[in-house]
């Protein structure tokens, strides 16, 4: 949905939201999407992604107001090629030409999880547009935050049925491998491509956005940590000895 005013186009992103969500619906019911493990429908890291930029393109009002709209849809649909069967097409229809490039800047194509893959896509960010650049750091931010809020759902000791036990810490060990051998160095290599890079057009929110996912690495680490450890006091700085 398309809205005209003062001859300037804007675009609806109540309805790209919805866009996103039923094209992932979709795909979860016809199989073409594997559901996560934690079963949190992963439109909700795509608004959680646009919500962060929001804020802060609100808050240091850098670029221009359509610019500003651009990256906000442009998270919110950052995912679309690269997980559900939608077309260039519709996207530009819906989000407008300048999203559809954010987004078309932000697709992988390429084997899940892949070391060497995203290696080869770290250098293509780096040398992507700011605004790209802006919205995967907000997609890392939420990628290293994001498991840390969950490893605190992984309590074993609350399980008494030793069936469902045993189970609940096969996953856990399985789940906290991934996390730190191959979610960890993947989201670590992206990172370090993306934070060299000059920001001129957003410096202040990118600062703001590096700081935050620096912040949200080193709790992703010092939690793998604690985790692994079972040990409350084992990561905290100031800890009591």
């Amino acid at each position: 949905m398309v809205h005209a005013s003062n001859m300037e186009i804007t675009y609806n992103t109540k309805d790209c939201a919805d866009f996103v969500r039923s094209a992932y619906i979709k795909g979860y019911s016809s199989g073409k999407i594997k559901s996560r493990d934690d079963k949190e429908p992963n439109w909700f890291h795509c608004a959680r992604v646009a919500d962060t930029l929001e804020i802060l393109l609100g808050k240091y009002n850098e670029g221009s107001q359509e610019e500003r709209q651009a990256i906000v849809l442009g998270a919110i649909g950052h995912d679309l090629l690269e997980d559900v069967e939608v077309s260039e097409q519709e996207i530009q229809g819906l989000f407008g030409e300048l999203a559809l490039q954010h987004i078309k800047g932000m697709t992988r194509k390429g084997q899940d999880f892949n070391t060497k893959d995203y290696h080869a896509y770290s250098q293509k960010l780096a040398g992507s547009s700011e605004e790209v650049r802006l919205i995967k750091l907000s997609d890392l931010y939420d990628n290293y935050a994001s498991p840390i809020y969950r490893l605190l759902n992984m309590v074993v000791q609350d399980v008494t049925d030793a069936k469902q036990k045993k189970h609940t810490e096969e996953y856990n060990n399985t789940r906290l491998k991934f996390l730190k051998t191959i979610l960890g160095p993947i989201l670590d290599v992206q990172f370090e491509a993306v934070k060299k890079t000059v920001f001129s057009k957003y410096p202040k929110i990118a600062q703001d956005l590096i700081s935050k996912v620096e912040d949200a690495q080193m709790l992703y680490g010092r939690e793998l940590e604690r985790k692994a450890n079972d040990n409350l006091y084992s990561t905290l700085l100031f800890a009591v000895k």
